[in-house]
């Protein structure tokens, strides 16, 4: 396929134009099923307006005509000078919402460690602690979440009273620090894995930094009896 400029040139058509049903601006072509434009010896203002009426039409040139490089479909001036003033508002509105979006997105920096069939564990963190600190944690059973985000000053989270031997715990110890910048609040989050299998560690304790501890068991069933059973 031929291209110049704007125009695609196919193979050429056996089926004669001027037989075609129609007028002397345009025919029906019954073989492609669309009108052809008749752009003969046109000039270069008629195309233009065939072309902002009609969009990409097809139409029959002569061979002279194809060989210039000046046929290019030329838009209205309003509509340049529309298109120039929405581009302008878009910049307008990029330059003044900016620090909006800069600010709105946190910074997350992921660190992660696995460990596995501990009853005791002790979660270091680098960096010394301090009030800006945030420690939570999140627990799943099988995959499936079991608690989210549970701030470690709880000290207790009790494991559900169905759970059965052979299944999986995952721990996961959060640490997040705010951090203000002259653009907005910023975020830095630490994180660490541990995984158990309950039959093996039916209680698990975690301590923070030395600092905050965290204890993960099944509550045990109490029962009454009347006072002269014993």
């Amino acid at each position: 396929m031929i291209r110049f400029k704007d125009i695609q040139i196919p193979k050429p058509c056996s089926v004669e134009y001027d037989m075609l049903p129609g007028d002397n601006t345009k025919r029906f072509c019954g073989s492609c099923e669309k009108y052809v434009y008749d752009f003969r010896g046109k000039n270069q203002s008629y195309l233009n307006d065939i072309f902002t009426a009609n969009g990409n039409v097809c139409g029959i040139y002569y061979e002279d005509q194809i060989q210039k490089p000046l046929l290019k479909i030329q838009h209205p001036f309003y509509y340049s000078l529309s298109s120039k003033f929405l581009s302008l508002l878009l910049l307008i509105k990029t330059l003044f919402s900016g620090q909006d979006t800069q600010a709105a997105s946190p910074f997350v920096h992921v660190t992660e460690q696995i460990s596995s069939d501990s009853g005791s564990i002790r979660v270091v963190f680098k960096n010394r602690t301090s009030v800006s600190h945030k420690y939570e944690l999140t627990v799943f059973i099988n995959n499936i979440l079991y608690k989210h985000n549970i701030d470690a000053h709880e000290r207790f989270i009790f494991l559900p009273d169905n759970i059965q031997p052979d299944d999986h715990i995952l721990v996961i110890v959060f640490k997040t620090k705010n951090t203000h910048f002259s653009s907005g609040r910023k975020y830095k989050t630490h994180r660490k894995k541990y995984r158990f299998v309950y039959k093996d560690t039916p209680e698990i304790i975690i301590n923070i930094n030395n600092r905050k501890q965290v204890r993960i068991f099944r509550r045990r069933r109490t029962a009454g009896v009347p006072g002269n059973f014993w």
